[in-house]
This record gives structure tokens, sequence and C-alpha cells, in this order.
């Protein structure tokens, strides 16, 4: 039976007794995601969280590490995020993490059983194959290398099916999942029911990447929820940009990704009057082999006005690296600047620096309301216009 630790976001555990399994665990598997320190005083061990929350297997213990933002406004914040369908606002019985992970996966496996009701999506697609009539184009080269079986002919043709990189997506997702342990069994069998529906579809690893790579027409387009939905899940159980690369009997949400996330489609949904850039590549030198990548570069006519870079902390004030970090991306787009928090401790005020002003923004997530936030965002924009 696992001992379960609750732990805060930007906090420390109990002191606890663990083996030397258990911290290798912590310092290898979930590396910049826990940190252990040892108490100055006795053998035990401190957990310290930091943006990562979800659940984390360690041996004999299941830390369960909490947002300081109440649970229904996360979920808002993710389904905003990655232009979700939001589905019910009252997340009142769900009191951590973890049950809200199972929900969220309750709600992509209705979507999948809906997209099955209504058919897969089917492409053609590129086939080789040995048959006994000539179908499509005919392989001459190996036709050649194998001249005496005259009964099998080498053709290259189009066929129309369901084995199509839309699919795919799904099915690694769900094949993911099916690893899994939940605390609700209807979810488990559920699953394995779904994924039978999916037996003819090829089964590959896809990195996040990939996802986010594929072209979207009049076709495929109602597949681009599902496939946001699969990137969200994969980020939580782990799935890196790397193929083949993962967490194991855990899963986190970064919500400093997920902050980020928000304030990116925020600012591009209400702003449509600007160019609203997300990560631009921005080259330090001339011989452009240094790069910088601020969070999001606010635009008109190709013309800089705002820099922001989202900073989801638990500060009082902001850090020395990140104001140098700024005042960087500051002399690059020679415009003013915004670090945006989270409500929580941090104040808003400005600072200038070398004639340029970084401004200190917050956004109060708790209750969730970023009209103020966005109204301010306007106002710095009409200053630096005029």
């Amino acid at each position: 039976m696992d001992t379960c630790i609750k732990i805060d976001e930007y906090s420390k555990s109990c002191e606890l007794d663990l083996s030397p399994v258990e911290r290798n665990l912590v310092k290898s598997k979930y590396k910049n995601k826990l940190e252990l320190t040892r108490p100055e005083e006795g053998d035990k061990y401190l957990i310290s969280t930091n943006s990562h929350i979800g659940i984390f297997k360690l041996g004999r213990y299941k830390i369960y590490v909490e947002p300081k933002a109440p649970l229904a406004c996360v979920f808002k914040m993710l389904c905003y995020a990655y232009e979700l369908d939001m589905f019910y606002d009252d997340l009142a019985k769900y009191e951590n993490s973890d049950e809200l992970f199972e929900y969220l996966i309750d709600i992509f496996l209705h979507k999948v059983a809906r997209l099955i009701k209504e058919g897969l999506f089917s492409n053609y697609k590129n086939q080789d194959d040995d048959l006994k009539y000539i179908r499509g184009r005919i392989n001459i080269p190996k036709l050649i290398n194998n001249p005496c079986n005259k009964l099998i002919v080498s053709c290259n043709y189009d066929e129309y099916n369901t084995d199509v990189i839309e699919n795919q997506i799904i099915k690694y997702t769900l094949s993911k999942l099916n690893n899994r342990e939940f605390k609700d069994s209807n979810i488990k069998k559920y699953l394995k029911n779904i994924e039978k529906h999916f037996g003819n579809i090829t089964l590959k690893a896809f990195a996040l990447r990939d996802i986010v790579s594929i072209q979207y027409t009049r076709l495929n387009s109602h597949y681009l929820p599902l496939h946001r939905f699969c990137r969200m899940i994969l980020e939580f159980i782990g799935v890196s940009e790397i193929k083949g690369q993962e967490m194991f009997n855990s899963y986190s949400l970064n919500m400093n990704t997920l902050f980020e996330l928000y304030v990116a489609r925020l600012l591009k949904e209400k702003l449509k009057e600007f160019d609203v850039i997300t990560k631009p590549n921005q080259y330090l030198d001339e011989e452009r082999e240094h790069s910088r990548h601020p969070d999001i570069v606010i635009r008109k006519n190709a013309i800089p006005l705002l820099v922001l870079d989202t900073k989801y902390k638990i500060d009082s004030k902001p850090k020395d690296g990140d104001i140098d970090k700024m005042a960087n991306y500051l002399q690059i787009n020679n415009a003013s600047g915004v670090l945006i928090y989270p409500k929580y401790q941090i104040k808003e005020k400005a600072y200038t620096i070398n004639n340029r002003k970084i401004y200190i923004k917050t956004i109060d997530l708790n209750p969730l309301n970023p009209s103020g936030f966005v109204t301010e965002i306007a106002v710095l924009i009409d200053a630096v216009k005029k």
C-alpha cells in the first residue's frame, strides 16, 4: 500500500525516510520536477516542488503535487490554452489533480468514441506489394531481379484506408493510456473497448512536434481538437519532443508551460488588430549564430511594440536573471517589455533600464479573471504607439 504525500507546488514535504532507490528516482526520473534536500540534522529527506503538478510514484510513496490555483481554474486554463471544448465549469467533486487527470481522460475517450461512431478518417496510402494481378504501377527493378516468379507481380499502388497518421496519433495516445493505472476501473474498460476499433491502425511512436506539424484540410479538420487533446495527454504522461522518451508511472503538468500557452492565446484572441508572435527566433549577432526566443512579441506593421515573458513563479519580486533577460530582449527589439506573473505575492510596478520600461503585470488565477490584464496590456500598447 502506497503512502500518499500531498505537497503544494513551490513547497516542501515533511521529512521522509527515503531508500537509496527512492532517492535515485527523484534525481534521475523526476529531475527538474522534484528536488531532494536533507535537513541539517537526522537522516531523513525533504522533497521540494516547483511548477510541475501531478502524481509521482516514488517506491513506497505516491507524491501528489497540487496547484495553488483551484482545480476548476486549472481546468479552464487547459481547455482555453489547448483550444478544447469547455465541458463543465463545476469541478467541486474533484479533490486533487489525480481525479482531474482521470476526468480529462474520460472526456477524451468520449470524444474518440464519437469519432468512431461517425467513422474514422480514410485517405489514400501508398502500398508496395507482391500480387497475383497487376494493380497500379509495376515495380520494374524488382521484377527484373526476380524474373523466375511469373505468377507474382510486384506492384506499387494507392489504397484508400484508415491506417493514416490522423488515426495513428490517436492509437499511440490510447496505447500510452493503456499502460496507466486509474482509480476509476470503468475508464480502463472503456479504453480497451475503444482500442478494439483501432486494431487495423499501425502503432508507431510520435514526438510532440510531430503532432503540431500536421497539415489540416477541409477533409481532416475535425481531427484538430482531438490531436490537441492527444498532445496535452502525452505531455501529462511525460512523452517528450523526442520519440520514445517518457516518464513512467506518473503524470505531471508544467504550470509554467500552461500559463505561457494560456496568455499567448488570450492575447491573440483579444488583440486581433496586432500581430501576436509566439517564440520568435531573434539573433543577437550579425553572424546569426546566437539566438533568443522571447515568449511573445506584439507587433504592428512588422514593428515590435511589446515583448512579453510569462513567469509562473511564486516570487515577491522579479529575479535578477529575469530582468537581465528581458533587458536583452528590449535591446534586440527596441521596445518595452512586460514580465507576466500569476497574482500571488508579486506587486505590479515598472523598472527603467537604458531608457526602456519593463512592466510587472499579473493575472488573477483565483478566480480566473484575465479581463483586467488584457485591458492593461492594451493601454501599454497605446502608450508605446504614442
